[in-house]
Order: structure tokens, then sequence, then C-alpha cells
């Protein structure tokens, strides 16, 4: 199936979002009853027991780390983390995880600790027209990245592996029975 690809400014491919409070970094709770989510490598960074504080999800979104330019797909309600962090929720004629997969895509400049959104906000979105390509498209990618994670392990194990063999021989070398 062919569809006609549109290219949109990425501020016209978002709904206005209406954030809830931010959680400094120091007050971050190791467990708790809701997730944080903040700017940070890992998905969920802390956790929080305040109710009133919990963005609620309605439809999958992107959350952008303003400093550090990490994105995370996000399906799940959550507390926000830190003043950096960014909510990209697509408009509708986007499919959300088509969008997340399009802007990982897009390479910025590092302005350091600076804050990236406006280099970000730059970018015109590409995409088919079709929702059901952009699911198909989605698919793909999913298994693409399922494929490199098991890669990714398999290699971890092989270095893992050798660096125990190389303290063996060391070892060994070491201990005169080489």
């Amino acid at each position: 199936m062919k569809t006609n690809w549109q290219t949109k400014k990425l501020e016209e491919c978002l709904e206005y979002v209406t954030y809830t409070k931010k959680i400094q970094r120091k007050d971050f709770l190791k467990s708790g009853d809701y997730p944080i989510v903040s700017q940070e490598k890992d998905l969920i960074n802390g956790y929080w027991d305040n109710k009133k504080d919990l963005f609620q999800v309605r439809v999958p979104l992107v959350v952008f780390g303003d400093h550090t330019q990490i994105l995370k797909y996000v399906d799940f309600d959550f507390v926000l983390g830190a003043d950096g962090v960014k909510i990209l929720q697509p408009k509708k004629f986007l499919d959300p995880k088509f969008f997340y997969y399009f802007l990982q895509g897009i390479d910025l400049k590092s302005l350091g600790y600076a804050r990236h959104y406006r280099l970000l906000r730059e970018n015109n979105i590409l995409f088919p027209e079709s929702l059901s390509e952009q699911k198909a498209i989605v698919k793909k990618l999913d298994e693409l990245v399922g494929k490199t994670k098991r890669l990714e392990t398999i290699y971890q194990q092989k270095i893992d592996d050798l660096e125990e063999l190389k303290k063996s021989i060391l070892q060994k070398a070491f201990n005169g029975k080489l």
C-alpha cells in the first residue's frame, strides 16, 4: 500500500499539554506509588506518593530531556521529574511510536547542558498520511530494535567471557602455572 507523505513543522504536530508539578531530583523517593520520569537515561528515575502530581497519559507520548536530549516513549501515568522535561504529545494524525522513532533519527547539535528544545522544534516531521502505514513502519522498527537488543546481549556476554578468560590467564601466569 503506497500512501502520500506529509511534512509539517514539529510544533504543528503537537497537542497542547498542561504540565503537573515537577519534582526536583533531590526529592525523588527510592520507592513509592507513582513512577517519576525525568530527563535522565533510565525510563523511570524515582518514585513519588502524591497522586495530585500524577500526569495522566491517555495516549502514548514522548518525553524529551531538554538538557540531555534523551527521548522516552511513555505509555503509562507518571510524575514529572526536573525542570528540563518536555512532554511531546503528538496529534491524532501521528502514531505516537512512529513520532518517537522519527525524533530518534534527528541529530541535534549538542549545546552542553543548555536547552535543546529550541533546536528540536526547528525540525520538520515527515510522515505517511496513513496511520496504518505508520503502524506498519513501527512494527518493522520494533522488530529491528528487538533483534539489536538480543545482539547487544550476546556481544556483551562474549565481552564478559573474554574478560574472565583474560583474568584467569593472568592469574595462572602470575602463579607460574603457564
